[in-house]
């Protein structure tokens, strides 16, 4: 039995809807001060410089110059930072300093043999003005994964489920820290929440043919985008199949020939995954057709080079298995009583699944994304960085508001009940 009854205003329905804007209007309020503010505070970190560099550097090649030659794409100065990291992250940081900066040469070459100081003597270090500006890009981008988290959140149970995620994304150390670096991190992040936001869409449209694979090809290329900014972003065709496997299990007895709808559902998603990356990144698209595998293979190995010297370099810093990820992020960035928030919210969607799976629980999609970041990262991390992290955040923070607000059912269960009804939603 609830310990709270619901207060007399509740019964007017125009006094639910005054109590629903104000929450999220202070919601929008508190979740872009703690974004925006305090951007400058943020401890640097010798990437930023080489992200800033490169940025600037790489937009202008592409969409000032539109200079796609092998030759200057392949700045080997740039080192990890040049034709090695994939672009999208640096077109959003150039783009922001082609708005905001004068033009001329932005270049930093951070030497991570040296202090900060050191550095910065060397002009190794982008100026307050320069950094600003990279970070503010980050931080809005990182504002877009509030609001896109509060709106998947919001379908999948309620409102109010999605304000508390907002604000405990917002507030988690490591999301800020990102929000607050003129990195690429803040942009996997918002691509990986605008995926959930579709397979979403894609979950509730599943019946709907058009729609369904519209949005398949759509979730393609937000796939694509995601592994332009890093390759880890391809965890993100594992999550759509698990949807597309979701969808079929449910509707395989209602929708006609629905092995081959599905299937070519999920073919689309990886043809417009792979074409997009394509696009957007003249090493592949300046290759001829039967070039396209080889130069992939080369960065590839590239890749793992660069993994292997970073491995042998910072042997300390080896993750040795899911248990130690876990551990660490319980320890460091999801304090223990978000994580017994967790555990509720996963044993209730279970409990929710198992009654209610063949009528489409939503709470699959979340379920799913929770599932495929802890494979993904937790068999593929390669070192203990907390950047590595991110995705297992976004995953946990959702259910861990959901067993918040499952929580406060117990306690005040008449007053969520009020608030959160559709009726009341309508301010009739």
């Amino acid at each position: 039995m609830p310990v709270i009854d619901m207060p007399e205003f509740l019964h007017n329905s125009r006094n639910v809807t005054i109590l629903r804007n104000s929450f999220l209007g202070a919601t929008i309020l508190i979740v872009a001060l703690r974004l925006f503010t305090g951007v400058d505070d943020a401890p640097f970190h010798g990437d930023e410089a080489g992200w800033t560099a490169a940025g600037y550097y790489y937009f202008h090649l592409m969409f000032i110059d539109h200079d796609v030659s092998p030759a200057s794409w392949n700045r080997r100065d740039f080192h990890e930072f040049g034709i090695l990291s994939l672009p999208v992250g640096k077109y959003l940081i150039g783009l922001a300093m082609h708005i905001v900066l004068p033009k001329g040469q932005y270049v930093y070459h951070y030497d991570f043999s040296k202090d900060v100081a050191e550095n910065a003597r060397l002009g190794n270090v982008p100026p307050p003005n320069v950094l600003r500006v990279g970070r503010l890009c980050a931080a809005v981008f990182s504002f877009g994964t509030c609001c896109s988290l509060f709106w998947f959140c919001w379908k999948t149970w309620n409102w109010i489920v999605g304000a508390v995620s907002a604000l405990l994304l917002s507030y988690n150390s490591l999301f800020t820290l990102f929000a607050h670096r003129a990195m690429t991190d803040a942009y996997i992040g918002f691509f990986l929440v605008i995926m959930q936001v579709i397979c979403l869409a894609m979950f509730q449209r599943r019946g709907d043919f058009r729609k369904f694979l519209m949005l398949s090809a759509l979730g393609g290329i937000t796939v694509g985008l995601c592994a332009s900014v890093k390759l880890n972003g391809l965890m993100g065709l594992g999550y759509f199949a698990l949807v597309v496997l979701f969808c079929f299990v449910i509707e395989r007895r209602k929708v006609r020939r629905a092995a081959g709808f599905y299937l070519s559902a999920l073919a689309l998603n990886i043809f417009s995954s792979a074409l997009t990356m394509i696009a957007v990144n003249p090493f592949f698209y300046t290759a001829s057709p039967s070039a396209l595998y080889t130069r992939f293979t080369y960065l590839v190995s590239q890749w793992n080079e660069l993994l292997a010297y970073q491995q042998r370099i910072f042997p300390q810093q080896s993750i040795g298995s899911l248990s130690t990820v876990l551990g660490r992020i319980t320890a460091d960035y999801f304090p223990i009583v978000l994580t017994c928030f967790l555990v509720v919210g996963l044993i209730q969607a279970l409990r929710v699944i198992g009654k209610d799976g063949r009528k489409a629980a939503p709470e699959l999609v979340s379920l799913g994304f929770f599932i495929v970041t802890l494979v993904a990262v937790g068999s593929w991390i390669p070192l203990d960085w907390d950047r590595y992290y991110l995705p297992i955040i976004l995953a946990e923070i959702p259910l861990a508001a959901y067993g918040l607000f499952e929580i406060g059912r117990l306690l005040i269960g008449p007053v969520l009940a009020r608030i959160t009804a559709p009726e009341a939603a309508k301010g009739s």
